[in-house]
């Protein structure tokens, strides 16, 4: 399922450090152009013509101009078919082509087959050089992607086996803070979600039981200083911002104001744009995610985005016109695309419930109005965000 943009062209959740969503788009590949700026060169951002192919690649993927994208790990490959970095291109390209990924499909076998092959190639240089920090991010950035994947499809063992590794990973980067700003993205999501995270959902306290602990005034802090003063990561910082302020903060407003930073770098995504309506609609800001729904292309192949819009759409009518029969007519059409992706739609399909339970109880069907409820409540990461007032 590929994820088109435009009409003319073919253009286009560590993984919530312990699975936060709503944020996504985690991808620690910037770190390596990073790496060049602050001199710390490693084998393939010692080469100029190769970083810059990596820097416009990723360019690329994000903007979804996958044929192009294509190209630049063709490049890249060829002049370094053993090295970490070709692999995490590959698996990146990967992810943002068939966003959503789903397990079982061929495309997810790759994803991880490519992400597997980074950790390895990264892993035979740091057994030699433990401390070479280009196999160090290589190797943090296919964990980042590998939990971010297993998290977004509900594979909650998957996600406690890698905590460790990555772990190890992690903490290598909190010796570059002081010196480098963009490391405060790591650091800071370590300091706030060790502590929120389990507060959150106790599931996860015996996986982070024997972590240092973190500190979230701290975490956001540093997180601010990544999304003002990194270089190359500004985008994962504002994301996860987004995602903090709108799931344990509380606070839409702040959510909306990170999610329209990456609206404005990537216009064309539509994927960012529906992150930023749902900011817009939870902070009861609903002309303004009107007016975005309304200019959105449609994405004719990618019903899982379809899902999305759908369901917002669904918000609008219930919220803004009054309007409960439309607003049911398009909750159901958002479940009903939401089946081809199991545990990955679980956040869409629980707002597709909770509205249909404020509609049924506003029908004088109580009963009916209880059962969609509970059934949004045992799907939704954050029960208390449904769109109720």
């Amino acid at each position: 399922m590929k994820l088109f943009i435009k009409k003319t062209t073919k253009r286009c959740d560590i993984s919530e450090i312990i699975m936060a969503k709503p944020a996504k788009l985690i991808t620690f590949f910037f770190f390596l152009f990073w790496m060049q700026k602050t001199g710390l060169k490693g084998q393939i951002l010692h080469d100029p013509v190769s970083f810059a192919r990596i820097e416009k690649g990723v360019e690329n993927i994000y903007n979804c101009r996958f044929d192009d994208a294509k190209s630049d790990y063709r490049f890249i490959k060829s002049r370094y078919p053993e090295h970490a970095v070709p692999f995490l291109f590959k698996a990146l390209v990967i992810y943002w082509e068939h966003y959503p990924l789903i397990p079982g499909s061929e495309e997810g076998r790759q994803f991880i087959y490519h992400l597997e092959q980074c950790l390895k190639q990264a892993e035979k240089v740091l057994a030699k050089n433990e401390n070479d920090a280009e196999n160090v991010l290589a190797g943090l950035g296919a964990l980042g992607l590998m939990l971010l994947y297993y998290a977004d499809n509900g594979q909650t063992r998957n996600v406690i086996s890698l905590a460790a590794p990555t772990y190890q990973y992690v903490m290598k980067s909190f010796n570059f803070t002081k010196e480098y700003p963009d490391f405060y993205f790591i650091t800071g999501l370590y300091n706030y979600y060790r502590e929120a995270y389990p507060e959150a959902k106790p599931i996860y306290r015996p996986v982070v039981v024997f972590f240092p602990h973190g500190n979230k005034p701290l975490g956001l802090k540093q997180l601010k200083i990544a999304a003002d003063s990194a270089i190359f990561l500004k985008a994962e910082a504002f994301s996860f911002l987004s995602g903090i302020y709108l799931s344990f903060e509380k606070k839409p407003l702040y959510a909306s104001i990170y999610s329209r930073k990456l609206v404005v770098k990537f216009p064309d995504n539509i994927k960012f744009q529906t992150d930023h309506i749902k900011d817009l609609l939870l902070d009861k800001k609903y002309r303004a995610a009107e007016t975005m729904l309304d200019t959105i292309i449609y994405p004719a192949h990618n019903r899982y985005l379809q899902m999305r819009i759908d369901c917002y759409r669904a918000v609008l009518y219930e919220k803004v016109y009054a309007n409960d029969k439309k607003a049911e007519q398009y909750y159901r059409m958002a479940i009903k695309k939401s089946e081809d992706y199991k545990d990955y739609a679980n956040e869409f399909r629980s707002y597709a419930y909770f509205g249909l339970s404020r509609i049924n109880d506003r029908k004088g069907d109580p009963k009916t109005a209880k059962r969609y409820r509970k059934h949004a409540e045992s799907m939704a990461a954050f029960a208390d965000i449904n769109f109720d007032d």
